[in-house]
């Protein structure tokens, strides 16, 4: 999405001398997945901004972001495609947020069968990044680490009376898992077509 962008950027860099030219290809790829990065964040807060809810897009992104770098899952094939499916994916999960009522043992089952689904499934490979298996287990682990801050997370907020959040943490693991298993499905059906 920003290839031309990135290239002219890393391009200026080799000429005055900042990194040497072998490094070009991996500057250009850092400054382009800068901008998709910022470019995501931009929408996330566009839409919190829309409905009212930046707090609750900033805890979303805050709670979702690394749950999901570690769990994996679905990616979509282009930068625009991901920041579209980005963008739907924040505006169902706020609008969730707002207008579902999770009852404090509807959100506890949510975090049980979202700690199961990331035990089991957890990490999901995209084919650009295959996994061996060491990082496998360190993806795990890594991702039932940020699953278990998110649950006590959740549990302070519902102790402290705070129900609300505790049932948007809820919605942050429902959003984690159902990438997870929508990855597991693509990854299941580009094999079969293999």
């Amino acid at each position: 999405m920003f290839l031309k962008i990135s290239e002219g950027i890393s391009g200026a860099m080799v000429k005055n001398g900042i990194i040497p030219p072998e490094n070009q290809g991996l500057c250009r790829y850092g400054i382009n997945q800068l901008f998709t990065i910022l470019l995501n964040i931009a929408v996330t807060l566009s839409i919190g901004l829309l409905m009212d809810m930046v707090l609750e897009s900033v805890l979303f992104m805050a709670a979702y972001i690394p749950l999901r770098s570690y769990a994996g899952g679905y990616h979509a094939k282009t930068p625009q495609r991901c920041c579209v499916f980005s963008g739907v994916l924040m505006a169902v999960a706020l609008l969730a947020m707002k207008y579902v009522f999770l009852t404090f043992y509807v959100v506890a089952g949510v975090w049980i069968v979202s700690g199961i689904i990331i035990a089991v499934v957890a990490p999901v490979e995209d084919k650009n990044k295959p996994l061996d298996e060491i990082e496998v287990k360190v993806y795990r682990k890594r991702a039932m680490l940020v699953w278990g801050i998110d649950v006590l997370l959740g549990a302070i907020f519902a102790f402290a009376n705070l129900h609300q959040y505790a049932s948007h943490v809820a919605w942050v693991m429902t959003a984690a898992c159902f990438m997870v298993i929508l990855g597991k499905l693509k990854n299941l059906k580009n094999a079969t077509q293999k």
